[in-house]
């Protein structure tokens, strides 16, 4: 979310490991450009976010969910395919992408790879404002004690870092600050 240059500045808790030496240590450097991107995607992403994302949403409405491209069988496979059918010209999932041409609207075929993605600057900037003001906005904000407070305030009123993921930013603060106010009650 935030460029080591960025993490080194603001932050004011005890030091941390930067994230591309976290992400080295997971990846094995004796694959392919691709399969290490691949290899990173399954070990960092799909089981820290994109799983729990999808199991989260799937039981918060009671039904079950299935990723059919993740059984152990088809995922074996795709690890055998030449990188030209993985990612050919730049464009992911070009096996699927010819596979379907035909089957399934151009739209469909060609549309870019998008998550399910929620409108989460929308909410940080209506229905969360007051929230992330009483939370974050607050000189005694618990984050305030990890995160310089010039940049809390620069980031919240929009003035800072707004080249990058601002609202996934924003948000991430405010549930370390929540949590942190967690931990304290309980202490």
């Amino acid at each position: 979310m935030m460029r080591e240059a960025d993490k080194r500045s603001a932050w004011r808790g005890a030091p941390m490991l930067p994230t591309e030496e976290r992400v080295a240590s997971v990846l094995r450097n004796t694959l392919s450009p691709l399969d290490q991107q691949l290899d990173g995607d399954i070990k960092l992403n799909l089981q820290s976010d994109l799983l729990v994302k999808m199991d989260m949403a799937t039981m918060a409405a009671s039904v079950e969910g299935r990723s059919p491209f993740l059984d152990h069988h088809v995922a074996a496979f795709a690890w055998t395919l030449p990188d030209r059918y993985r990612l050919r010209n730049g464009v992911p999932k070009s096996v699927l992408r010819d596979a379907y041409r035909g089957r399934l609207t151009d739209e469909v075929v060609s549309a870019p790879k998008r998550g399910f993605e929620i409108p989460l600057a929308s909410w940080l900037n209506n229905e969360l404002k007051t929230v992330l003001m009483d939370t974050l906005g607050q000189p005694d904000a618990h984050i305030r004690s990890y995160i310089d407070s010039d940049v809390i305030d620069g980031v919240l009123a929009q003035k800072m870092m707004m080249d990058r993921n601002w609202a996934y930013i924003v948000y991430s603060w405010l549930v370390l600050e929540l949590w942190l106010r967690e931990e304290q009650t309980r202490a």
